[in-house]
């Protein structure tokens, strides 16, 4: 929805520093929901400190992009699903692997299957506009070349190697800005916000959760993590003064975000509460103001994006300072 957005409004993406693993993360949450049980998906995406620049959306559709492309290379007869990031430091020596890419630090992302591959005939031709090997209604042969104009965009390269009957790799690589919170990477921005308060992070999917109890302890924050939605309410009422601050997905099982929400509300009105959802046809944020929760985000969310939403949540509670 949001790139449907940027694209009426004829708007350039929002990019900003971003940990690209995060959004990957983000992407392969769907991937695994919507990829049949006849391919089996492998994931390595290494927790790397470095940052780019760039929009989580576009990462996003990067990746789907890239992972629905091998899967309908593999859709008829299965097989392995691959997607593995992590960084490369590229020499004058090995840049000729990368069509001559400038030497430097590039986060990497991997996308290998197993398929049917693709002739030597056409594999020049996969990043043209339009083109397609997919039947009628199948495909429109733009999602190789939407990869290739962000990945050119942020001054990466692309790369496939593929063997027909055997499968493709694609290879990406974005470049490094600097380490999260090292003078390169906020060169030009200012400070990604951060704190010290307890937090009580709620997100089912153990990837997702992982990393973003990371990237709050980084941030400095006290987080205590829970994958059940219940299991944090208990957490809560045994505990209600036990936490500065609520972070949680909004579709869960057993419990959804605002019923989570409103229960912990009716313990203790005016907890700070944020939820985090990729889509729902039941929250949006004049909804979730509408229950009493202060803070909404969507996903895939960049670690400044939701470091500026935590502060604006806990600040807004925080008494006036008196002028002197």
């Amino acid at each position: 929805m949001r790139q449907i957005l940027t694209f009426s409004r004829k708007a350039e993406p929002e990019r900003k520093p971003i940990l690209a693993h995060a959004a990957v993360r983000e992407a392969m949450k769907l991937i695994r929901a919507t990829v049949p049980k006849t391919i089996e998906i492998q994931t390595d995406i290494a927790e790397l400190p470095y940052v780019i620049v760039g929009d989580a959306t576009e990462v996003h559709q990067v990746v789907m992009n890239l992972c629905t492309n091998s899967v309908h290379a593999m859709q008829d007869i299965g097989g392995i699903l691959r997607v593995s990031l992590d960084a490369l430091d590229l020499s004058a020596a090995s840049s000729a692997a990368f069509n001559d890419t400038a030497p430097g630090r590039y986060v990497r992302l991997s996308v290998r299957d197993t398929g049917t591959g693709i002739s030597p005939e056409i594999i020049g031709r996969i990043f043209d506009p339009f083109f397609t090997t997919k039947a009628v209604n199948k495909g429109t042969g733009m999602g190789l070349a939407v990869v290739h104009g962000i990945v050119k965009s942020y001054g990466g390269e692309i790369t496939v190697d593929s063997t027909p009957g055997r499968g493709t790799v694609v290879t990406v690589l974005w470049p490094c800005l600097g380490e999260q919170g090292s003078s390169d990477a906020i060169a030009g921005t200012s400070a990604i916000p951060r704190g010290s308060e307890r937090i009580l992070l709620v997100e089912d999917e153990d990837i997702i959760i992982e990393c973003m109890q990371a990237q709050l302890a980084s941030l400095g924050y006290r987080v205590t993590a829970r994958q059940d939605a219940r299991a944090a309410l208990t957490e809560f009422q045994n505990n209600p003064d036990g936490f500065d601050l609520v972070i949680t997905d909004q579709t869960m099982p057993y419990m959804s975000g605002d019923r989570l929400a409103r229960s912990i509300l009716a313990i203790r009105p005016g907890m700070p509460i944020i939820v985090c959802t990729g889509f729902s046809e039941n929250l949006d944020e004049p909804a979730s103001k509408a229950l009493g929760i202060q803070g909404f985000v969507m996903k895939p969310a960049g670690v400044r994006e939701m470091a500026e939403a935590i502060r604006a949540v806990l600040d807004a509670r925080a008494p006036a300072r008196p002028d002197f």
